[in-house]
């Protein structure tokens, strides 16, 4: 970690897609993130945990983009199957979609 290096968080829906920040600072327990575009978006992580220092919900940061980007599709496939494999629901599947999704899970 150091001094300008590019970090992403998840916009968790509050804005669409990746965010990216720049460490602006690094202490002894925490380091600070922030948007060129406007400084008023700093924020404060623990240096031991990487969890955001604030009263709210804590952001993950992540180092790499495609492991954001990975993460992100993880959970959107897993909502959108979860709700796809929901009893309610998986009458609204044709024969033919089950059949893949069959031949899928038996490999």
């Amino acid at each position: 970690m150091e001094v300008g290096q590019k970090v992403y968080l998840d916009g968790n829906g509050t804005v669409v897609g990746i965010l990216e920040y720049e460490i602006k600072s690094i202490g002894r327990k925490y380091f600070y993130i922030w948007r060129e575009e406007n400084e008023r978006t700093i924020k404060k992580y623990n240096i031991e945990g990487l969890r955001e220092i604030n009263d709210f919900r804590s952001s993950d940061i992540y180092f790499d983009r495609q492991k954001l980007s990975d993460s992100i599709e993880y959970r959107t496939l897993k909502d959108k199957l979860g709700r796809a494999f929901n009893w309610r629901n998986i009458s609204n599947l044709s024969l033919q979609q089950l059949r893949q999704i069959n031949a899928i899970i038996e490999g």
